[in-house]
């Protein structure tokens, strides 16, 4: 799918996503891809909403938060939203 219009669903709410049509992970993992980080935000802000996140999602947040071409701010709730999942899997 074009991740374009992947990432375009993040200017909606995520109760409006038509998961008929998007999930919400290739939502997440388009924004997270994005060459500037202008949609991550966007993405961490479903994340805290509520939307679930698998071991790829983490990675990719891990991933994010490594990368020195975004924003410190991004990086640091990328990292910490990918902790968060890691200690919440290792409880479980």
């Amino acid at each position: 799918m074009n991740p374009s219009e992947l990432v375009s669903q993040l200017i909606e709410p995520k109760e409006h996503l038509d998961t008929n049509k998007y999930s919400y992970k290739s939502v997440l993992l388009a924004a997270l891809h994005w060459p500037t980080d202008g949609w991550a935000p966007q993405a961490m802000d479903w994340i805290e909403s509520g939307v679930e996140i698998d071991s790829e999602i983490a990675i990719t947040l891990e991933e994010f938060s490594s990368n020195k071409h975004y924003s410190q701010a991004n990086r640091h709730r990328a990292f910490a939203l990918a902790k968060r999942w890691l200690k919440k899997q290792s409880t479980t």
